[in-house]
């Protein structure tokens, strides 16, 4: 051992000088932002995959053909409220189909639309039978969704409202406003109820739940639903002149677009009234709702044509006083389309195309894909996204059209190679080990060697502590190194990386000392 040492003494400078070095390349490492890190393993995760790809032989490529498909809604319902969606999701047997295209009908639109990725649209109360129809012959399913309405109420409270001001008290000639609380089932329909007051020479109450004071005394206020009743008791006061409203007026928007929601202003002219509270009305709540804040939110209904909705507003106060808005509401056409993906895909391998539209709240983001030359490249929607399955060696041209606009269209190139023996899962702990094994492991290796010999040649003369000298250094460094993450931008430490810097570290001390021991057993 000693003529070992004496051969390896005059380099200790060099491995001193490395080991500082090497802690600091890994340090810089454990520095970079998320995404810097993340460039940097998935280049040198590229490079393995293209490298393993040139080297290993192609792949056979077997087409396993659908025997069958079921269709099933998400947690497995049968019923779709009104104008809610619900996925649509098809299981094809055996489980490996090598083409998952399916193409969807509806057999009553005007009842359940159906996307053509799947999605069941309720636009009307009834039933339809949704098709999912594959590529191979006579494959196909059927599913029988009913549209129903929403729940009936079984319980709630009340409360009354000044504003946005939970109140007991009301004043003479002003309002308050009844709001349902704590609906059982949460998403419980409300209409219906039947407001009543217990003195209407004291307090009366519209359909609307708006409350009138009319002269001082204590009132009880009723909201029954079938058997279901439930009231809250009110003081009407007289304590302030009150300013009753003479005008009121709207302004804002007469075009209004799904997916942008857009506020209405009441006006109650140059005199300002005690009570200012309104309420908002819609002629079709299927085309666009309102609150009494005055926010429109049109309804993605059904068509592309755009519909006619009257907006109305009341004084609480006097609800005489009105005034009405005729609003159309548009569909979001797209203007421009972008498609990007992967230029390449291994024969019998998928994958994604990604689109863009500009503006991006497109209303509907629907698009008909269709490939150059299906013996090469299939490709079908999968909802926001389009599938790209290659089926031969060569290159296509996959267009994506809009549903809502045919001219609107992209295109993009792919090139469909020989399949090789670089699975997806195979591809997925590429990269996993370059980030933990390369990264964590082998770095720490490397320091760890590095680390060894600067210790061995510097202090094996202190009663061989070289060694545990070395090893805590390298528990001591792996804390550290994992511990600079909190400096770096989007990434935090993980415990499991400290275990893998210490294990690298480790590992190459073992390795060091046996090789050590079989020198000196020589």
């Amino acid at each position: 051992m000693n003529g070992l040492l004496k051969k390896l003494h005059p380099f200790r400078i060099w491995f001193l000088t490395g080991f500082i070095l090497s802690n600091t390349f890994i340090a810089g490492n454990s520095l970079l932002s998320a995404e810097e890190s993340g460039d940097l393993s998935t280049g040198i995760s590229e490079v393995i995959i293209s490298v393993a790809r040139a080297i290993l032989p192609p792949a056979t490529v077997v087409e396993v053909p659908a025997e069958n498909i079921t269709l099933n809604l998400r947690d497995d319902a049968t019923t779709i409220y009104i104008g809610t969606s619900n996925r649509i999701t098809p299981t094809f047997s055996p489980v490996n189909t090598t083409d998952k295209t399916i193409g969807w009908t509806s057999n009553n639109p005007s009842i359940i639309e159906v996307t053509n990725g799947g999605i069941a649209v309720a636009r009307d109360f009834g039933s339809a039978t949704i098709t999912a129809t594959t590529i191979y012959n006579n494959v196909f399913a059927e599913i029988l969704i009913e549209v129903i309405d929403f729940p009936t109420l079984v319980d709630f409270t009340l409360e009354a409202f000044i504003n946005d001001n939970p109140t007991s008290t009301i004043e003479k000639d002003t309002t308050a406003k009844i709001k349902l609380n704590n609906l059982a089932p949460i998403n419980a329909k409300t209409t219906g109820l039947i407001y009543t007051s217990s003195n209407g020479n004291i307090a009366t109450v519209n359909d609307d739940g708006v409350i009138y004071g009319v002269t001082p005394g204590e009132v009880t206020i009723t909201a029954s639903f079938g058997v279901i009743s439930r009231s809250i008791n009110l003081t009407i006061v007289d304590e302030i002149e009150v300013i009753q409203p003479t005008t009121l007026s709207l302004s804002g928007d007469r075009i209004g677009y799904i997916g942008r929601n857009f506020t209405l202003i009441p006006s109650f002219g140059e005199i300002t009234p005690t009570d200012t509270q309104v309420t908002f009305q819609s002629s079709n709540t299927r085309v666009a709702k309102v609150n009494d804040q005055g926010l429109v939110t049109p309804v993605n209904f059904s068509g592309y044509a755009p519909q006619d909705v009257i907006i109305t507003v009341y004084a609480n106060a006097n609800p005489l006083l009105q005034d009405s808005f005729d609003i159309t509401i548009e569909k979001v056409f797209p203007l421009s389309l972008q498609i990007a993906s992967t230029n390449q895909v291994e024969n019998g391998r998928t994958i994604n195309i990604n689109p863009t539209f500009y503006p991006l709240d497109v209303t509907d983001r629907q698009l008909t894909y269709v490939s150059s030359d299906p013996s090469i490249a299939t490709v079908s929607s999968a909802g926001d996204f389009g599938v790209v399955l290659g089926k031969d060696v060569g290159t296509v041209t996959i267009t994506a059209i809009s549903v809502m606009d045919a001219s609107v269209q992209a295109t993009l190139q792919i090139e469909v190679i020989p399949a090789t023996l670089l699975t997806p899962g195979v591809i997925t702990n590429i990269y996993l080990f370059v980030r933990k094994g390369i990264g964590h492991m082998g770095l720490n290796f490397l320091n760890g060697i590095l680390g060894f010999l600067t210790f061995f040649t510097y202090l094996y003369d202190k009663k061989n502590r070289y060694l545990w000298i070395s090893l805590g250094t390298g528990f001591f460094l792996g804390l550290v190194f994992e511990g600079f993450q909190f400096f770096a931008p989007g990434r935090s430490p993980v415990w499991i990386d400290v275990a893998y810097n210490i294990i690298g570290y480790t590992v190459a001390q073992l390795l060091m000392v046996s090789l050590l021991i079989g020198i000196q057993k020589r």
